[in-house]
């Protein structure tokens, strides 16, 4: 039987942050595998190497 737990709206805040974070976290993880992995083929690594900006300034403008 499954319990219903109550949040308060910071506890949701804070729980959804920290799941952002880690997805944050693993993709820039991912996105420098790739850029290292395709470093002999520049075209490939400057896309990787874009998605991973996107990303950074994603993260710090949801941070500000």
């Amino acid at each position: 039987m499954m319990e219903t737990i109550t949040l308060t709206t910071d506890q949701r805040i804070a729980a959804r942050s920290a799941i952002l974070m880690g997805a944050f976290a693993e993709r820039q993880a991912t996105l420098r595998l790739l850029i290292a992995q395709n470093q002999e083929h520049p075209s490939i690594a400057n896309t990787y190497e874009r998605e991973l900006d996107d990303l950074l300034a994603a993260a710090r403008a949801i941070a500000a």
